[in-house]
């Protein structure tokens, strides 16, 4: 790496600043010339800021510079030689070195991200989400990912990769000669990961989509089988302007609403508004608890919200769904003194229907995707339709 390019990885300029600082702006970029070692040297540094497609000048080679001799102009050449270890030549690169970092200092900004567009997407997912990117893994502390504060599940990882991990497979003289011929409806697709370097970093995001969705998406320019993620539910896209941001941020919904909503044990999504809970038949008595009161605290399950619906689940020996309830409030706080420490807080649930346990028993509930009810969870969407098709019938 450059002596630029290590001052300045992960900054992008500030036009503004650069000409407060006392560059002048010219058709090849941003220059600026100082003297050094009391004007026996002479510092050029150009800066050239990027537009707003994909070029990414997050490695640095946004800063181009030189140092020539004062006396004959010509570049002092010991200042790129590393192995160059005289006194005179640390001098002038250690004060070229500084004169950088005072640069870096008052004209760039620090860019979390490699890429220019993950920025621009990161961005957009704290205004659309709320959410910004978290380092969770200890291990690989550069993995950014983002996720859903209510239920902690992640939709978003970006990482940086290197573009031979990205780029086409080199085929074998035996695979060629297999190969079917190429003809106008069967060309190659282009792989943008072909233009770099293969031990170039490149950015690449993963998100979860339909499996039809992630199978359809690998034939289009810029995605990829998802790395190091299930190839059926994942994909990879590359964040370096290949896909127009609109795209991805289309893609990142998907992903964020199938990460946020969960599936069923049969694949089905599970409703976002309608839960179930289970009560021991032998430790509560909700049926004398809703003969006092149509309404009931509950211990709070983190996504619920007023208006959802809730279906209280009976266990053994009974094993059927018996109530159906309203989220009447939520954000109670828990003074019970039942495991207040776990659940700080409760709902206050309102009785709209009791069943008699052949409507909704737990074989039946396990045709509708619903295997078991160890805590509060959302139901699947089929058996939430068809407790709502039983109200309707009324």
């Amino acid at each position: 790496m450059s002596i630029e390019s290590d001052v300045f990885r992960r900054r992008l300029p500030r036009a503004a600043a650069l000409k407060e600082y006392g560059f002048t702006e010219a058709p090849e970029g941003w220059l600026y010339e100082e003297d050094l070692l009391a004007g026996a040297f002479r510092a050029h540094v150009t800066v050239r800021t990027a537009g707003s497609g994909a070029a990414s000048f997050a490695d640095g080679s946004c800063v181009s510079g030189d140092v020539t001799d004062a006396d004959t102009g010509e570049s002092y050449i010991p200042l790129r030689i590393e192995r160059q270890v005289g006194t005179f030549a640390a001098e002038v690169r250690k004060a070229y070195q500084e004169l950088l970092e005072d640069i870096a200092a008052h004209c760039f900004y620090e860019q979390q991200f490699l890429s220019v567009q993950t920025e621009r997407l990161a961005a957009s997912i704290e205004s659309l989400y709320g959410d910004r990117p978290e380092h969770l893994f200890e291990k690989y502390p550069e993995i950014a990912v983002f996720r859903d504060q209510r239920v902690k599940k992640w939709y978003s990882a970006v990482m940086a990769v290197s573009a031979g991990q990205l780029q086409t497979k080199k085929q074998t003289d035996k695979q060629k000669a297999v190969k079917e011929p190429e003809t106008e409806h069967n060309q190659p697709a282009v792989n943008p990961a072909d233009r770099y370097d293969a031990k170039a970093s490149v950015e690449i995001m993963n998100l979860k989509l339909a499996p039809e969705n992630v199978e359809r998406l690998q034939k289009v320019p810029g995605c990829y089988p998802a790395y190091h993620m299930n190839k059926k539910h994942w994909i990879t896209v590359l964040l370096d302007g290949t896909l127009p941001d609109e795209d991805i941020l289309a893609l990142i919904a998907e992903s964020h609403t199938l990460a946020c909503r969960g599936m069923a044990k049969s694949g089905a999504g599970l409703d976002d508004h309608t839960w179930v809970i289970p009560s021991a038949y032998d430790q509560f008595d909700v049926a004398a608890a809703f003969r006092q009161s149509p309404d009931l605290e509950w211990q709070q399950a983190a996504r619920m919200r007023k208006g959802d619906t809730v279906y209280i689940y009976i266990g053994v020996p009974v094993k059927a769904i018996r109530y159906r309830c309203t989220v009447k409030e939520t954000d109670i706080p828990n003074h019970s003194g039942y495991r207040e420490d776990k659940y700080p807080f409760v709902v206050l649930l309102h009785l709209e229907e009791s069943y008699p346990d052949e409507v909704m028993p737990l074989a039946k509930m396990r045709q509708l995707g619903l295997y078991g009810v160890r805590g509060a969870r959302r139901v699947p969407e089929q058996l939430a339709a068809h407790m709502r098709q039983l109200v309707e019938s009324k």
